[in-house]
């Protein structure tokens, strides 16, 4: 697969960034080691 960004966390910030980056038009990648959101 490729990603044009890959974000590390997944906390609120990293899931704002990437539908930021969507809307825009990257493919975008998550990296978590939890559960998304799990420390919000």
């Amino acid at each position: 697969m490729k990603y044009d960004v890959v974000i590390v966390g997944g906390g609120l910030l990293g899931q704002f960034a990437a539908l930021e980056l969507l809307s825009r038009g990257y493919r975008v990648a998550i990296v978590e080691r939890d559960i998304l959101c799990s420390g919000s």
